[in-house]
């Protein structure tokens, strides 16, 4: 797509000084700094394939299709987006929809020994993060 495409995600892997410099650099530094960050983070540098970029917009467009909702369609500023994002797909998703009280998602990461719960106050599919547990 664009530069600036590329760039605005990286905020959740960036420092927030690396990513204020990226941000308000020049077309060309950006281009730059771009491909130094994935250089840097290749885990098979003699091959022109980077891997850990693959995956990582692949976590962005998986988010930004699949957790938008009314209020921002774009699913990547989502708080599931965010987290898809940072730790991948979840290894099992748990759904509590019980009327007296808000949805709830929780996520489980059995590698990363992690439990995350999302809850939707409003009922219209917009859950906030309500918190990050360890298994």
């Amino acid at each position: 797509r664009s530069l600036a495409t590329a760039i605005a995600p990286m905020k959740y892997i960036m420092t927030e000084a690396e990513f204020d410099e990226l941000s308000s650099a020049g077309t060309e530094e950006q281009k730059k700094m771009f491909e130094a960050y994935w250089k840097k983070r290749d885990t098979s540098p003699s091959t022109a394939f980077n891997e850990m970029m693959e995956e990582f917009y692949k976590r962005v467009d998986h988010a930004t299709g699949s957790y938008g909702t009314l209020k921002d369609p774009n699913g990547m500023r989502s708080d599931r987006g965010k987290v898809h994002i940072l730790y991948g797909p979840p290894n099992r998703v748990e759904r509590k929809l019980i009327p007296s009280s808000a949805p709830q998602e929780i996520w489980y990461y059995v590698r990363l020994k992690k439990k995350v719960v999302f809850v939707d106050p409003s009922k219209a599919g917009d859950y906030k993060l309500q918190s990050l547990d360890a298994l």
